[in-house]
Order: C-alpha cells, then structure tokens, then sequence
C-alpha cells in the first residue's frame, strides 16, 4: 500500500507544471499580486557597527549559562551567551559616516571550540538612499576568527 501511494506522489509530481512554481500569486487583501518571475541582482555595501562596551553600547548581553567558558589567550567568552542589538548601518567603515539604517536582532555564541562562531538573526532596515523602507532578514553563522566579515545573502 505504501508503495502504491509513493507512486502516485510521484505520478502527480511529474505531471504538475513546473511554471506553476515559478510565476506564483501574492494575496494581499482582496487582490492578487503577480510575483516576479525574473530575478534582479542587487549589490549592497555598507558597514554594521557594533559596540559591547562604553557609555552607550550597540549590543547587549540577555542571557548566559551560569559555568560554561572557553578560555582563550585570556579571554573568558560564554559559550551559550545571547545578546540582543540596535546597530547602525553606515555608508563607510568609519562609525561617524552617514547612517543609512539600523540592525535589530539578537545573535548567540555558538560554539564551544577554539573555531568561535555566533548565530547571528538580524532585520536590517534601510531609513534613507535609494533602498529606503526596505529591510533584508539575515540568519546565518558568522565566525569570530576572521577580522572582515563579508556575510553573502542570495
């Protein structure tokens, strides 16, 4: 019986058109949206700054287990440590150029090696220029060990 229903998945599957996939429909309120079915490639540049210490931190630690470290070269680094950030978006790696957005979100340590990795889940949200009123959602690993980050979203 099994396997007569697992052919008829895909009996169905492999007569269902594939252009179905591609132009689908957005309902938003009582009329439909046709979704692009070409894909436009966009290149950003800007910098995220992102301050744990001073007067007035961009980052902020909520959560951390009460025994679990890493010790390396001296620093003590939770493993399992959340924090939550409100970071600007700039338009150069100098922290004083224009501001262009804000990143909100929260990232975790999460890793217990000597390979120091977070988890990073951010809403970056662009307030002028030419992307203004957009936002990007970034969930992705970032290690630690690299001195410049390039995270690549497709």
């Amino acid at each position: 019986m099994e396997t007569v229903i697992f052919a008829w998945l895909l009996v169905i599957l492999a007569t269902t058109s594939t252009s179905s996939l591609v132009k689908a429909k957005y309902y938003l309120g009582s009329h439909i949206v046709d979704v692009p079915t070409t894909i436009k490639e966009t290149h950003l540049h800007f910098f995220l700054h992102d301050t744990l210490s001073g007067d007035n931190p961009t980052s902020v630690i909520v959560a951390q287990p009460n025994s679990t470290v890493i010790k390396d070269n001296n620093n003590i680094v939770p493993f399992g440590a959340v924090f939550v950030f409100d970071d600007p978006l700039t338009e150069g790696p100098d922290p004083k150029s224009k501001v262009i957005g804000n990143a909100r979100g929260l990232y975790a340590l999460a890793s217990r090696g000597s390979d120091l990795t977070l988890m990073f889940n951010g809403d970056l949200e662009f307030t002028s220029g030419e992307f203004n009123g957009s936002s990007i959602v970034v969930v992705c690993r970032d290690p630690l060990v690299l001195v410049n980050v390039t995270i690549r979203i497709l």
